[in-house]
């Protein structure tokens, strides 16, 4: 179903992905701790409610198999971690079955357009689609219950993860640890997540300086630009192979995020994720694929 793959290296293909499912596991454990079990520990939230948070990865499982049984095919590693990722790009408070019906829509339309955009980051459109119906459904990413917990909301807590934002994103440190291992594999683009949140970075503390503004960590430890940063382009094949060509990618993912951020849509890093891929594959099939067709 998906010619997309995630750190293939030869032989150590497999090795790799079960990696990369650790991972992306980890992180949705310390999310579900984060915005299930944290609140129940505090009385705040019953046991059957938090269950909620482990329906997501179920449901998104059990769409990829689906699909997978209806078209006879095998389900693959590389499969799991698409439905892992589409899993924690939710916000604690998104419906079940409005995230029953995107994740089926992205698992479609994916198999169908695939062959025909190679290059496309579907990814960055699920989850750019996640954001706007959050939007027009007044879905809040804030985990309601999280914002009478003050310590929640400590400069540590924002660096190791913490409920606000994508229910299983939060966590910086595992996601530097997740990069971290990516960054052993050879095809794995380690500096574009480098160019990416370091000219989100810059910019951002140019802003604070300039504008005598107290420097907002949570503004800084933007989870959803280093999630995308970093998980995103596990897939190389969505991302400029040219060192140039990646910095200027980089660089304009960078600042599209700061400007979201700046009108307070953190999460529209994945909408500036999506705007520059659109472009790059612009570019891709307007100028470099003519120009080898032309040769």
């Amino acid at each position: 179903m998906n010619k997309h793959t995630y750190l293939h290296f030869k032989d150590k293909r497999s090795f790799y992905e079960l990696g990369i499912c650790l991972g992306l596991v980890l992180l949705w454990a310390y999310g579900f701790y984060k915005n299930g079990l944290t609140y129940v520990f505090l009385g705040k939230l019953s046991l059957f409610s938090s269950l909620r948070y482990i329906a997501y990865p179920l449901i998104s499982l059990a769409l990829f198999a689906g699909y997978s049984l209806f078209k006879k095919q095998k389900l693959s590693l590389n499969m799991v971690i698409e439905a892992l990722i589409c899993s924690l790009l939710i916000p604690p408070q998104f419906p079940l079955w409005l995230f029953f019906f995107v994740v089926g829509l992205y698992v479609v339309l994916k198999n169908i357009l695939i062959k025909y955009m190679p290059h496309f980051s579907f990814l960055a459109l699920y989850a750019s689609l996640v954001f706007v119906l959050t939007q027009v459904c007044s879905i809040t990413y804030y985990n309601v219950i999280e914002q009478s917990i003050p310590f929640l909301y400590g400069t540590l807590d924002i660096f190791m993860g913490r409920g606000i934002g994508n229910y299983g994103t939060t966590s910086i440190f595992l996601l530097l640890i997740l990069y971290g291992f990516s960054a052993t594999n050879f095809y794995y683009k380690r500096e574009l997540p480098i160019y990416i949140l370091a000219s989100y970075l810059v910019i951002s503390c140019l802003y604070f300086l300039g504008t005598g503004t107290p420097i907002s960590f949570a503004f800084l430890f933007n989870n959803s630009l280093f999630f995308g940063a970093i998980v995103f382009f596990l897939n190389n094949s969505i991302s400029p192979v040219q060192r140039k060509m990646q910095i200027l990618f980089g660089c304009a993912i960078g600042i599209l995020s700061f400007l979201f951020t700046l009108s307070h849509f953190p999460e529209g890093a994945y909408l500036a994720i999506l705007i520059v891929n659109v472009c790059y594959n612009l570019y891709y099939y307007l100028f470099f694929k003519k120009h080898i067709l032309c040769k």
